[in-house]
């Protein structure tokens, strides 16, 4: 019996899978990549701009277009750019919690406080430890700064004397310090 191929859209490549015997193997050349807004308005053979506006709910948009939007994402499997729109938006959603450690019942008690307030606010919430290293919450630091959080809550580290690299991190984002006493201006304290 003859392979039938079946083309089916996806990431803008068109993926031939044969159908043999009622098995679909995937042809072997492909590249895994992710959907995005180009791919979704080459298939809908509309603007990318269009399917950006669909997929926000631009009033500019019609509820058809949005639908038929919406059912093609879902079928090509589109995932929206995290990082992208946090950069369009100026704010990414998250939110960093810098602790010693997890083994004071006192961190657990605040890592839940913070995650519940968090997610009732519809943030994310990225967890660093310091293991009471001032090198490691240097570390820390320059991570949460470079994905660009969108504030701190910090339990400094008991070898800190050196503040400068939270006098840093401050102009780039709100920062509250919990426990210890800082010599930071205009930073928050609970």
């Amino acid at each position: 019996m003859q392979a039938k191929l079946l083309c089916f859209h996806a990431c803008n490549r068109c993926v031939a899978l044969a159908i043999c015997k009622g098995n679909f193997r995937k042809s072997s050349n492909l590249k895994k990549s992710k959907t995005t807004i180009s791919d979704i308005a080459k298939y809908l053979n509309i603007s990318a701009s269009t399917v950006s506006r669909a997929l926000n709910i631009h009033e500019l948009i019609n509820e058809r277009t949005r639908d038929e939007v919406k059912q093609a994402a879902r079928l090509l499997n589109y995932r929206p750019n995290q990082h992208a729109r946090s950069l369009q938006m100026g704010r990414s959603g998250i939110l960093g919690l810098l602790i010693p450690n997890l083994k004071s019942r006192f961190y657990q008690d605040i890592h839940s406080a913070v995650e519940v307030a968090a997610q009732a606010k519809g943030q994310h919430l990225i967890l660093s430890y310091s293991e009471n290293s001032y090198e490691k919450e240097q570390k820390s630091l320059d991570f949460l700064e470079q994905i660009q959080i969108d504030g701190l809550i910090a339990i400094v580290s008991e070898t800190t004397n050196n503040f400068e690299h939270f006098e840093l991190f401050k102009t780039q984002a709100p920062l509250v310090f919990i426990s210890r006493r800082t010599p930071i201006l205009n930073a928050s304290m609970l």
